[in-house]
């Protein structure tokens, strides 16, 4: 925990069935986010493990295979109003898929004390030559947000899936 913060990585405790409380305190206070059962023998159990570090973070090339890393050529830019106080957010999406994305702002300020959880309505997407409209849920705050999309106005999503066809081989 030394050399990487919460939000660059999960920290896993194995226990055995004698852990005690007082060391389960002792654990949080170091930074320790999950502790697991010291047994990993079935895939059952590799699979519960992977549902709780997706809690705190999620793997980098997770949904490489399903997703649009765009190069600055393919600049998608997203604008969204501050949910407390109206002022206008921009940046750009650095991965897309068809159920979120990672965005980071030209400001990371901005978006500081936006929590986990917090609905962004009426965002404004431009994605190849379309311009869509989009609500979204925050997942994670690193600075960056990763945002999973709830709903699109009109043919949004349909205009998503369009572009996105035309950079990654399975959508």
């Amino acid at each position: 925990r030394d050399t990487r913060n919460r939000d660059e990585s999960a920290v896993i405790l194995c226990v055995d069935k004698n852990f005690e409380s007082e060391e389960a305190d002792k654990a949080a206070f170091l930074g320790v986010n999950i502790l697991y059962p010291g047994r990993l023998e079935t895939l059952d159990d590799f699979k519960e493990l992977d549902q709780k570090i997706c809690r705190y973070k999620t793997p980098p090339m997770r949904f490489r295979g399903s997703s649009w890393i765009p190069g600055k050529e393919d600049r998608i830019s997203f604008i969204f109003r501050h949910p407390e106080d109206s002022r206008m957010i921009c940046g750009r999406f650095t991965e897309l898929s068809a159920a979120g994305g990672v965005f980071r702002p030209d400001d990371p300020s901005d978006i500081s004390e936006l929590a986990p959880g917090t609905i962004i309505e009426g965002g404004s997407m431009r994605a190849g030559d379309s311009l869509i409209s989009l609500r979204g849920r925050i997942i994670r705050n690193s600075g960056i947000l990763s945002l999973a999309f709830i709903d699109f106005s009109g043919n949004g999503f349909q205009n998503l899936l369009d572009e996105m066809s035309l950079h990654v081989a399975i959508v």
